[in-house]
């Protein structure tokens, strides 16, 4: 994969693992335990490049025992100006959660399938660790740190660390956003909505 089609097939993998955060049966100020669908609009600033990367998703995220979620998502990303450059990605992860007060630190493992144009594709996994804060009843701050690759050798993997905030507009409506910071200077940003039910 060219460097533009590996950030593209990992700001997918981030976008899509964005489920990874949640678990829990009465509302809480964060997404760790939470059963929602949602969906976000990202933009990527590539480092020493001419173009810019944007992206959508749709996620969802079930809680299925007091400490483990499971999460699922579809994204799409593609460069400006060059329709041709885009990548479809979708993937499945698992979030451990260990709560202790108001905070909640996790251990997130994903798997996807991201492909683009021509033969463009590949098998992807990621790793995630990090903690959520309560910042007030209807707002959190997440921090984490993470890895995600694909199964081909070379050296196709990107570190990044992530912050994300949410804000619950209603009982069943909150506003996320996200900053990522990709391994060799790139950043993405993200501003979605969640639905819980």
């Amino acid at each position: 994969m060219t460097k533009t089609i590996k950030l593209l097939a990992v700001f997918s993998a981030l976008a899509a693992g964005t489920a990874a955060l949640a678990q829990q049966t009465a509302p809480a100020a964060g997404l760790l335990g939470q059963r929602y669908v949602g969906a976000s609009f990202g933009y990527a600033d590539i480092k020493n490049s001419p173009v810019d990367a944007f992206g959508a998703d749709v996620v969802a995220n079930f809680p299925v025992r007091a400490n483990l979620d499971v999460g699922f998502g579809y994204s799409r990303t593609w460069v400006e100006s060059f329709s041709d450059i885009n990548v479809d990605a979708i993937g499945a992860n698992v979030t451990f959660i260990h709560t202790e007060g108001t905070l909640k630190t996790f251990t997130s493992l994903g798997l996807g399938y991201a492909w683009g144009p021509g033969r463009a594709e590949a098998t992807v996994w990621g790793a995630n660790v990090g903690a959520e804060f309560a910042l007030t009843p209807k707002s959190t701050l997440a921090v984490s740190a993470g890895y995600s690759d694909d199964f081909k050798s070379g050296n196709n993997g990107v570190w990044d660390g992530t912050a994300r905030a949410n804000y619950w507009v209603t009982d069943k409506v909150a506003v996320v956003g996200t900053v990522s910071w990709l391994e060799g200077g790139d950043v993405a940003y993200t501003l979605g909505t969640v639905f819980r039910f």
